[in-house]
């Protein structure tokens, strides 16, 4: 089995691209946070029973770190395929993860300019330094592991042409 992990800036496309991909390619998406939704429903480490989800998502991580955070998700995922998409990866130590225990997966960069991504965020724009920090653990930078590309402003014909790319070279390597 292997993944192939989506990583960018907020509104950089990296939904749109995983979504495009899985159309052509039939190969499943993965949701990391509904894998973790099911541990925090199944009392997984809660310390009482109405903790919030969002206090439970931020102590887990703290707690575990994003590695640690990462490995348990991924043995919750059941999801059919022998090639999965994951959207997205947001930490060296969840790439490490991921890699780890699936040595095959690609990483996948997905990249836009700033005034396209400020037209499409949901976030405010400070976010994106938060996304930056959250890229560099143990002096180690995210970004260092993409072995493969997006722009992400590319739709159409042009975007589903770079997925069909994406998909031989997954094939055959």
């Amino acid at each position: 089995m292997r993944y192939l992990g989506f990583c960018g800036l907020h509104g950089a496309g990296k939904t749109y691209a995983a979504q495009r991909l899985h159309s052509i390619s039939g190969w499943p998406i993965v949701d990391k946070r509904a894998a973790l939704r099911v541990l925090y429903d199944a009392q997984w480490l809660r310390t009482h029973q109405d903790e919030a989800w969002e206090a439970w998502y931020r102590l887990i991580y703290e707690r575990l770190g994003s590695r640690g955070v990462m490995s348990k998700a991924l043995k919750e995922i059941r999801v059919p395929g022998e090639i999965r998409i994951l959207d997205a990866i947001h930490t060296p130590g969840e790439w490490t993860a991921v890699s780890s225990l699936y040595p095959n997966s690609i990483l996948i960069g997905i990249y836009a300019p700033k005034q396209t991504r400020l037209m499409r965020m949901d976030e405010p724009p400070e976010m994106d330094v938060r996304r930056v920090r959250f890229w560099h653990e143990d002096s180690e930078c995210l970004m260092t592991q993409v072995a493969w590309a997006f722009p992400g402003i590319l739709y159409g014909e042009v975007l589903d042409s770079l997925c069909r790319a994406l998909i031989t070279y997954v094939e055959t390597t």
